[in-house]
């Protein structure tokens, strides 16, 4: 049987249950809804979790709340809440700021340069 969100979702409610839904950008319409509700509104609730280190680089999440009035009911019936996580990487951020593009290819360029990436630091 062919299940449509639509219709998951709409067995999900009517069995009494709560669903949680990610949304990513080739979700164009309900991406782009998610996008303006995100920027536009006041969150109800924010919450910053402590910077935690993973694969060599410190992450910190930015978690906010917000209603999910305006989002279109017949599609995401029940949908009361949107959570927005927000990834913040000290080292992506860092390389981006000195101009380069990726991490990988910071790596490249910088693979030898021991004083470069020191005055990076600085």
């Amino acid at each position: 049987m062919h299940f449509t969100p639509k219709k998951t979702l709409s067995l999900i409610v009517a069995g009494g249950n709560d669903y949680v839904v990610s949304v990513k950008k080739n979700q164009g319409k309900l991406y782009r809804q998610l996008e303006t509700i995100v920027r536009y509104r006041q969150p109800r609730q924010t919450a910053l979790t402590p910077f935690e280190c993973h694969h060599g680089r410190q992450e910190q999440r930015l978690v906010s709340v917000y209603s999910a009035q305006g989002i279109d009911p017949q599609h995401w019936q029940g949908a009361k809440t949107i959570l927005c996580v927000e990834r913040r990487r000290i080292t992506i951020n860092l390389l981006r700021l000195y101009g380069f593009k990726s991490v990988t290819s910071a790596l490249r360029e910088l693979a030898n340069q021991v004083e470069k990436i020191f005055r990076l630091l600085q």
